[in-house]
């Protein structure tokens, strides 16, 4: 949450209030913002528990079988129907992309590799 307050750069005891706000908020204002950010070391101790929490979480899903990517959007059996389907003249590439509902060149690229011929 960014609280705007710049208006206390006018009074002289700011110095004294550095150290209240400083972890807590971020000032707009670009003659203090630097002085009163969280600190380095806090960012680094939550970066690295963050990436330790993630860690676990990965290596849990790992041996429940779960792997992480996105999910293909062909079957194993679909890409060599498609380089059948093109390669034998039955339908067009657009076609069969429209088909299978992918990109046609997905079905370039899969035309281009050897197992799907």
């Amino acid at each position: 949450m960014w609280l705007d307050i710049s208006f206390l750069s006018q009074f002289d005891d700011l110095r004294r209030l550095i150290p209240i706000l400083r972890g807590h908020l971020a000032i707009c204002s670009p003659v203090n913002s630097a002085s009163l950010r969280p600190e380095r070391g806090c960012r680094r101790w939550c970066g690295k528990s963050l990436k330790e929490r993630t860690k676990a979480g990965l290596d849990a899903a790992h041996q429940e079988g779960r792997v992480g990517g996105r999910r293909p959007k062909l079957s194993p059996q679909q890409p060599a129907e498609i380089g059948k389907m093109v390669s034998k003249g039955r339908k067009p590439a657009a076609d069969a992309a429209r088909l299978f509902k992918i990109h046609p060149a997905t079905v370039s690229r899969l035309l281009a590799q050897p197992y799907a011929k």
